[in-house]
C-alpha cells in the first residue's frame, strides 16, 4: 500500500488514496484502536471510471471525496462517493466536470475547494454545480485543510508559503487570501486544534514539521 494523501471523518476513520494502484481506501476508527489496521478497499479504478490517478481527498463521515489528478471531462476533477458503498443504489457523484483536473481538496461546512497545479483555487457546493475560481493568484496551489471553524489554509509551493481565507461563504466567489506562514516547499498543511485562538499557530507547526523530519511529499508532487 502507498498511502500517497491521508484524511480522516469526525468519527476517526482514516481515508486514503494510493495513485499507484489506483484507488480510495480507508481504515475504520475500532480498527485503529484495536491496533490490526484493518484496511478496506472504497473504490478503484477496476470498479468506478470515477479514479484516475487520485490525488487528495477529505471526508465528512457521510462521503469521501477525492481529487483526481488524472482525470479527463468525462471522469471528473473532484468525486464524491459514499463512506459505505451500497450494493443497490449509486455511490459515486463526479462534482464539477470542468476543469478536468485536482491536486489537493479541502471541505469546509457546505463548500468543497480544490486546487489545480497551477495557480488556481477553486470552490463549488457538495451539492454540486460550477466550479467557482476563488483564487488565481497562487503559484503551485497543493493541498489545503479547514480549521473547522471558520478558515480554510492552502499550501502554496510556488511561494514557500501558506495562505488562508474565510471559506465559510454561503455564496462562493473570488476571496481575499492572507499570508499565514512562509516556509520552504509546502505541500500539505493540517490543523492539530478547532480552538480559534490555537489554530493558527498550531498550523504553522504543522506544516513546518515535515522538512524538518525529513517526511516526502506526496508523489506528483510538481
Amino acid at each position: 500500500v502507498e498511502a500517497q494523501w491521508v484524511a480522516t471523518d469526525s468519527t476517526g476513520a482514516v481515508y486514503f488514496s494510493d495513485g499507484a494502484r489506483n484507488e480510495i481506501a480507508m481504515v475504520p476508527a475500532d480498527s485503529g484502536l484495536r491496533g490490526d489496521a484493518l484496511r478496506r478497499r472504497l473504490y478503484n479504478s477496476n470498479n468506478t471510471d470515477q479514479v484516475a490517478t487520485p490525488g487528495g481527498l477529505a471526508a465528512d463521515a457521510f462521503a469521501v471525496y477525492w481529487a483526481n489528478s488524472g482525470a479527463t471531462g468525462q471522469v471528473g476533477a473532484v468525486v464524491r462517493g459514499l463512506e459505505r458503498p451500497l450494493p443497490t443504489t449509486e455511490n459515486i457523484t463526479v462534482l464539477p466536470r470542468s476543469p478536468t483536473t485536482a491536486l489537493g481538496v479541502c471541505i469546509a461546512l457546505d463548500n468543497v475547494y480544490f486546487t489545480q497545479p497551477d495557480r488556481t483555487m477553486y470552490g463549488l457546493k457538495k451539492a454540486g454545480g460550477s466550479a467557482v475560481a476563488v483564487s488565481d493568484r497562487l503559484l503551485r496551489p497543493r493541498g489545503c485543510t479547514w480549521d473547522g471553524v471558520g478558515t480554510v489554509y492552502v499550501a502554496d509551493q510556488g511561494s514557500n508559503a501558506v495562505f488562508s481565507f474565510a471559506g465559510g461563504m454561503q455564496d462562493l466567489r473570488p476571496a481575499e487570501l492572507s499570508k499565514t506562514v512562509e516556509l520552504e516547499d509546502p505541500f500539505d498543511v493540517a490543523v492539530f486544534s478547532k480552538a480559534p485562538r490555537l489554530a493558527p499557530w498550531l498550523l504553522a507547526l504543522a506544516v513546518a514539521a515535515a522538512p524538518l523530519l525529513g517526511l516526502g511529499s506526496p508523489a506528483g508532487r510538481g
